[in-house]
């Protein structure tokens, strides 16, 4: 994907199944949000960065999906649905972009 800068200058934007997952609840496993997901499709990899000193998750984390189709549909069907007693915030990864 390519966008101009309001200078003309033009960006390019890498495709991406990625999708970030905000409000997860801290107690949450990999492999209930790699079920939750599957609904959607074939999830790649679930991420859940872990605190340092609690061991316990942050609050956030990242699912890959196999396909920019598949992470679309699971935006459009899973944001804003409850999950673990936390409405769940998803929106594409632009991280390193």
């Amino acid at each position: 994907m390519q966008f101009k800068t309001p200078l003309g200058q033009k960006i390019t934007r890498k495709s991406t199944n990625k999708i970030f997952i905000g409000n997860v609840d801290y107690d949450t496993s990999t492999e209930e949000l790699k079920e939750f997901f599957g609904q959607c499709g074939n999830v790649i990899s679930v991420s859940l960065p872990n605190d340092y000193i609690t061991v316990r998750g942050r609050g956030f984390g990242f699912v890959t999906m196999s396909s920019r189709e598949e992470a679309e549909d699971a935006i459009q069907r899973l944001n804003g649905q409850q999950f673990r007693g936390r409405i769940l915030r998803l929106e594409w990864d632009h991280a390193g972009e």
